[in-house]
């Protein structure tokens, strides 16, 4: 049985706006020019234990959580912190690998995402907050590290990573004098990584 604790500090960073055009009116308030906008990574702490049920099959456990609230994203119009609004976020998930061989491990896991909101529908008035979706989400990963030399592995993955098709009233259209309209959001992603682990 191995278990282990990890803990990482919220890490300070600012985006920069680069418009190139825009056919908006000025009273929509959608970008400026040059405007600095803070969207810290937020402190995570996590908790992970791994059990060897036989020689040949390992399972791992994981569960981890994001101090968004304590991160800096900005503040409204009337000073509020976006943070807040969204709350804290946390994740679970486990694995399960088995040892084929001496040269050939494969590997199949999932991690299931809850985001804590305090207020959805006030997050969403901040822009750009639609093209980083912030809605609970399922992964499901599968892989193989091959032993091709003594000293040399190759590790290879696929993931499937599933959002809530989720429907949010856009609020900042009506402070710009126009009704408010609704935004349907869909989204999956498929990821493909490979690596080598070199030995020295």
């Amino acid at each position: 049985l191995n278990i282990g604790l990890r803990y990482e500090t919220r890490v300070k960073m600012d985006f920069e706006t680069d418009l190139k055009h825009n056919d908006f009116p000025d009273e929509f308030g959608l970008a400026d020019y040059k405007e600095k906008n803070r969207r810290d990574f937020p402190a995570m702490c996590g908790i992970g234990a791994e059990y060897q049920l036989t020689p040949q099959l390992t399972t791992e456990l994981d569960f981890n959580w994001y101090f968004q609230k304590n991160a800096d994203w900005g503040k409204f119009d009337d000073g509020s912190d976006i943070a807040d609004q969204a709350g804290d976020c946390w994740s679970l998930g486990g694995t399960f690998g088995y040892q084929v061989n001496d040269e050939f491990l494969v590997s199949i896991g999932t991690i299931y995402t809850d985001f804590e909101w305090d207020n959805i529908a006030a997050y969403y008035q901040e822009i750009g907050a639609f093209e980083v979706l912030y809605t609970d989400n399922w992964h499901i990963g599968t892989g193989f590290a091959w032993k091709i030399k003594e000293n040399v592995t190759f590790n290879f993955a696929v993931g499937q990573t599933i959002w809530d098709d989720k429907t949010i009233e856009y609020l900042q259209a009506e402070n710009a004098g126009v009704p408010t309209f609704d935004v349907k959001t869909e989204n999956k992603t498929t990821t493909v990584a490979f690596g080598f682990d070199l030995a020295f």
